[in-house]
């Protein structure tokens, strides 16, 4: 109820963070894509993944890898697309 307080404890996620091969098959096919792809940090990376996968749809999905390697190959990070 409102007042009440709660105990929380955070753990870091150390868990290595892996690029779907279904995704990185599809950055092969434009390697400029791919190479802009690669300098991206982690958390970018995973933004642009995590993004893609929320689709529920698989046209969905599919409409959005086409988005990714089309921001990337402009060099933008998910936030600017």
């Amino acid at each position: 109820e409102a007042g009440d307080t709660a105990h929380v404890i955070l753990f870091k996620d150390e868990e290595p963070f892996i690029t779907p091969i279904e995704v990185l098959d599809c950055l092969r096919e434009e390697p400029a894509a791919i190479r802009f792809f690669e300098l991206l940090n982690d958390r970018e990376q995973q933004h642009y993944v995590k993004w893609i996968y929320a689709a529920k749809q698989e046209n969905i999905k599919a409409n959005r890898i086409v988005k990714t390697i089309e921001g990337l190959l402009q060099q933008k990070k998910l936030h600017e697309l």
